[in-house]
């Protein structure tokens, strides 16, 4: 009876240390992949950040280079970050914090009429990196809008409106 009832002992005190070693498995992985995991989806949000801003950068050339009353509508939508059209000082950028190094941090890295900034925040592993198009002394950049801060899904549409101080005047709208 006894050699019986340790038997069943033992099969139940193999069954939790199988448990206990799975979770502590499950722990490890997870502790290394969730990092990579974050980096790799912050790279593809640098991507695609990357590209819309090209993507918005072409249809402003394009309503500037056509003359006035030249229009285009413009779809975007804000997952992460903050998406800025600065009007003052004719610029657009988009910012957000990240945990993958997508350049040298302080040094401005130019991608055709983009600028990628990394700026270190102190933290272990985390970044501030901004996208950003200046077209000071080439346009007058003018927003039409309640705010010059956007998130979510947005529609624009980006206008020529002519000259002004002898520069083009391109009027972005919020639609």
């Amino acid at each position: 009876i006894i050699l019986k009832m340790m038997k069943k002992a033992d099969i139940w005190i193999s069954a939790v240390l199988y448990m206990g070693l799975g979770v502590i498995l499950l722990s490890i992985i997870l502790a290394v992949g969730i990092p990579i995991i974050n980096k790799v989806r912050d790279k593809n949000t640098a991507i695609d950040t990357e590209n819309l801003m090209l993507s918005l950068d072409d249809k402003i050339r394009a309503v500037y280079s056509e003359g006035p009353g030249s229009r285009r509508p413009f779809k975007f939508e804000i997952r992460k970050g903050t998406f800025n059209i600065d009007d003052i000082n004719e610029k657009i950028t988009w910012s957000f914090e990240t945990s993958a190094l997508l350049s040298e941090p302080g040094v401005d890295v130019q991608k055709g009429n983009l600028v990628l900034t990394t700026r270190d925040t102190g933290s272990k592993n985390i970044y501030i990196s901004s996208f950003k198009i200046d077209y000071n002394n080439i346009l007058n950049l003018t927003l039409q809008s309640s705010s010059n801060e956007f998130t979510g899904a947005n529609n624009l549409l980006i206008t020529n409106i002519g000259p002004y101080n002898s520069r083009p005047t391109v009027l972005i709208s919020s639609v």
